[in-house]
This record gives structure tokens, sequence and C-alpha cells, in this order.
């Protein structure tokens, strides 16, 4: 019997494509299977924010349809509302196989906030 090493793979997935986001442009993210993954890292890079208040909110879930928010507890870093040109980033510690990560803003922005969401996952694969 012949023994495979495993074999770290690092991609990187966006879960929320680059774009200037207000309350007229809702951001629908891209949720992140964590099937398979033993490391990652979210980068939030922000650009401009023009007007409004953008509050993000880290959600978790088993199934991909049961979104809840996740605890702190599970998060190594975390998230604060969005200021001009401060990127921000996290790693998930929480066993759920399904990540999101979803804005709400507030105020009355006529032209919104330019971000967008990355992440670099790890995963151990057999070649």
């Amino acid at each position: 019997m012949s023994m495979k090493a495993l074999v770290d793979v690092t991609d990187q997935i966006t879960i929320l494509k680059p774009g200037v986001y207000s309350t007229t442009e809702g951001a629908a993210p891209t949720p992140l299977n964590f099937s398979g993954v033993i490391a990652n890292r979210v980068d939030v890079h922000v650009g401009t924010i023009t007007d409004g208040v953008h509050t993000p909110s880290i959600l978790d879930s088993p199934d991909g349809e049961t979104w809840t928010v996740v605890d702190p507890l599970f998060l190594e870093g975390g998230l604060v509302p969005f200021a001009s040109n401060t990127n921000q980033a996290f790693s998930y510690l929480g066993a759920n196989q399904f990540l999101e990560v979803v804005t709400t803003v507030i105020g009355a922005p006529e032209t919104g906030g330019a971000y967008g969401i990355v992440a670099t996952v790890t995963m151990r694969k057999q070649p």
C-alpha cells in the first residue's frame, strides 16, 4: 500500500464583489463554504465611504439556509462600521459549514460607499 502525502492548497474566494453600495443597491454576498477548510482569513477592502453608515454583520449557518450572527468567541478579530480607506480582517473559528458577511446601510446615502470582501482559505487535499 502506498502512502500519499497531504498538500495544503490556498485559494482566494470573493464573498462580495468590489463595488459601490448604498441603500438602493443592496450588496448580495456569496456565502463561503468551509467544507475542507483548515485555515481562513477574511479581508474587507474599504475605499471611500461618501455617505451613510455601512455596518457589517458576520453570519454563519450549518446548512446555507438558516443564518445567525456569529458569537465573537468564534472570531479572531471582527468588523466595525466601515470608515473610508480603512481595511479590516477577521478569521472564523466556528464549526458551521457556511459563512457570509452582510452590510446594513442606514442614513440617507446618495452615493454610498465602495468596498469588497475576499476570503483566503487553506484546504488540505490529497494530490
